[in-house]
């Protein structure tokens, strides 16, 4: 086995070729997630855009959307999020009834509330 010293970066490292490919490896998958985190920001970041663009810009927030199931519904809230479907656009909001029963509602841009289908 040749061992020889390699200075990389001020630092003094013992390479042999079973180290150098390594390495190599080492190095290629460093610029592959490199790459492909260049590559996949344009296209996540129109998903994301895309994804919040159906949340209401105007009339109730979600905040305000969690305020109005609960106070319509009852119970505490589990989570809420955006929702989009059949020309419907509001926010769907998880609620815990009573400590045992999970009911999803639907809260739309002008503080309706319906059951979710």
């Amino acid at each position: 086995m040749v061992a020889a010293l390699c200075k990389v970066g001020g630092m003094n490292l013992p390479t042999s070729r079973r180290n150098v490919r390594h390495l190599r490896k080492l190095l290629f998958g460093a610029l592959m997630c490199l790459a492909s985190g260049t590559l996949l920001a344009g296209p996540l970041d129109g998903i994301v855009k895309e994804a919040n663009s159906f949340a209401p810009t105007n009339g109730v927030t979600l905040k305000k959307a969690t305020e109005i199931a609960r106070n319509e519904r009852g119970g505490r809230v589990l989570s809420a999020k955006p929702y989009r479907r059949s020309g419907t656009i509001g926010y769907e909001v998880r609620l815990l009834i009573d400590g045992e029963r999970v009911v999803n509602v639907i809260v739309d841009t002008d503080g309706r509330v319906t059951n979710k289908k």
